[in-house]
């Protein structure tokens, strides 16, 4: 996941939990967290607001599901699988790929702002 600097710092109830969850999750081997860092210039991938891009394994003989892309919105769920659509979200989520923090940096990013977060 690529999370936005910024919400980072949202003042809510329960955020010195919620960096500590990010922090802990960010530990396991499957789990990838980085930060798109403040100074980073918008572009237009950046009014994709939250989606995932869902890829599905062929199950035995029947072929996979094609690959859909999920974004949630108030008031419902979006599912896009037609491959154009796919494909405007794949390269949004090059272009965030290519500007967020490493993992490692991300780590460090978030630790420092919940260490923050624990001493406020």
């Amino acid at each position: 996941m690529i999370i936005e600097e910024a919400a980072l710092y949202k003042t809510v109830s329960g955020m010195a939990g919620q960096l500590d969850a990010l922090v802990a999750a960010g530990s396991s081997p499957n789990i990838s967290i980085r930060v798109m860092p403040l100074a980073t210039a918008l572009h237009r991938a950046a009014v994709a607001g939250s989606f995932a891009i869902m890829d599905f394994p062929t199950v035995g003989a029947r072929a996979a599901e094609p690959s859909t892309v999920y974004s949630e919105s108030l008031t419902g769920a979006l599912y896009l699988d037609k491959a154009a659509e796919v494909r405007t979200f794949a390269d949004a989520w090059r272009v965030l790929a290519a500007n967020a923090l490493t993992e490692a940096e991300s780590r460090k990013l978030i630790e420092t702002i919940r260490e923050r977060c624990h001493h406020a």
